[in-house]
């Protein structure tokens, strides 16, 4: 599916294949696609839910809240904060990142991931026990490591704001 729009937002639900949404002055809402995402908007907040192909979302204008998401995720906003919550093991190189706001990132325990975040306006917390690479006492607004003996590279940054990584509770 494709869709585009210069002056309002964009609603997709339950799509089975991938999606392609762009639009410059609206938000976009993204739910039950069986597929890869792709969004664009510059004048808006961005939500997905329950999405299992991939994703890959940015704005300049809006938050961005990603929830119940699969396999491998890129999200990027200058104006918001960043709410993902990863409903699998990532197969690939996930990126979340802000200029104006903070990251949360909500994931299963069992993941095995590498981990670098790293904020500029802020501290960075996690629920996971890190196998830390920064020698000596690693800094409030930096960690760097892996969890459940790593895997692929999970980066979080921002210069506006906290990181938080939480384990998911069933």
């Amino acid at each position: 599916m494709w869709g585009h729009t210069s002056g309002g937002s964009i609603e997709t639900v339950d799509v089975t294949g991938d999606v392609q949404v762009r639009t410059s002055g609206g938000s976009l809402r993204l739910g039950a696609i069986q597929g890869f995402i792709s969004g664009r908007t510059s004048g808006g907040s961005i939500k997905v839910v329950d999405c299992s192909g991939g994703t890959d979302v940015r704005t300049s204008g809006g938050g961005i809240w990603l929830g119940g998401i699969g396999r491998n995720v890129t999200a990027r906003t200058s104006g918001g904060s960043i709410q993902a919550a990863m409903k699998t093991q990532p197969q690939s190189e996930c990126s979340l990142r802000t200029s104006g706001g903070a990251i949360t990132c909500t994931l299963i325990p069992d993941v095995a991931i590498d981990l670098e975040a790293k904020t500029s306006g802020g501290r960075v917390s996690t629920d996971f026990a890190v196998e830390s690479v920064i020698q000596g006492k690693a800094p409030k607004n930096r960690l760097e490591g892996r969890i459940n003996g790593g895997g692929p590279l999970l980066k979080l940054r921002t210069s506006g704001g906290s990181i938080s990584l939480q384990k998911a509770t069933d």
